[in-house]
């Protein structure tokens, strides 16, 4: 670039560039990027570099490198995935509490699993809804007496929950109407009993598997 330019920043800059244009996602690049220098000097030209390189990838293809191999999959006919339920992805691990619990501990077993939500199940094991972390602690930090709530007291009944039988597809509308990583899988519909998880991750990843081997392997 010229004398009194450091080599370094131009090429973190090209980084970005190439790294942001195939899948059009700036940001992402960008912040990618930042994360192994940490330099704030190159944050602005970072930026700036991502974004023209994801502009022009625009301008040259409409689709990224992501949705064109999910519309190429949609033109030979459905993954094999499509016809998987939730059992499929189902995981057993869950972090249930009893309606009874009380706040504090609440809020440590959630920091402990590392889990956004937790569910709210009664002795027979039947789901009752869901609290959030971010509920948990605004709650702890706002109430006078924090010792006297419970997770009765936070728990979202109307939390969305799945069924073994239920198809992916299905699956991840729901996640996408809780705008959350994973949901609850129920028994069944009579008895609501909490049998497992699913994720979103688990989903997108066997969706991922079944694109890249192509169908009928």
């Amino acid at each position: 670039p010229g004398p009194g330019f450091a080599p370094r920043p131009w090429a973190r800059v090209g980084m970005g560039a190439f790294l942001a244009g195939p899948p059009h996602a700036p940001l992402t690049a960008a912040v990618m990027i930042f994360e192994m220098p940490l330099d704030y000097g190159v944050a602005l030209p970072l930026l700036v570099g991502s974004g023209i390189s994801a502009l022009v990838a625009t301008r040259l293809a409409g689709d990224s490198v992501y949705t064109e191999a999910l519309r190429r999959g949609g033109e030979e006919g459905p993954p094999a995935g499509a016809a998987l339920h939730a059992r499929d992805v189902m995981r057993a691990e869950q972090l249930a509490v009893p309606p009874e619990l009380e706040l504090s501990p609440l809020v440590e077993r959630l920091l402990a699993a590392r889990r956004n939500h937790a569910y709210v199940t009664d002795g027979s094991g039947r789901f009752l809804g869901a609290v959030s972390l971010h509920d948990a602690v605004r709650a702890a930090g706002e109430a006078a007496r924090p010792t006297g709530l419970r997770a009765a007291d936070l728990l979202d009944p109307r939390f969305e929950a799945t069924f073994p039988d239920e198809p992916l597809a299905r699956v991840l509308d729901r996640l996408a109407r809780q705008s959350c990583e994973r949901i609850p899988v129920l028994a069944d519909r009579e008895s609501r009993r909490l049998a497992g998880t699913v994720s979103r991750r688990d989903i997108l990843g066997l969706y991922a598997r079944e694109l890249v081997a192509g169908p009928g392997e």
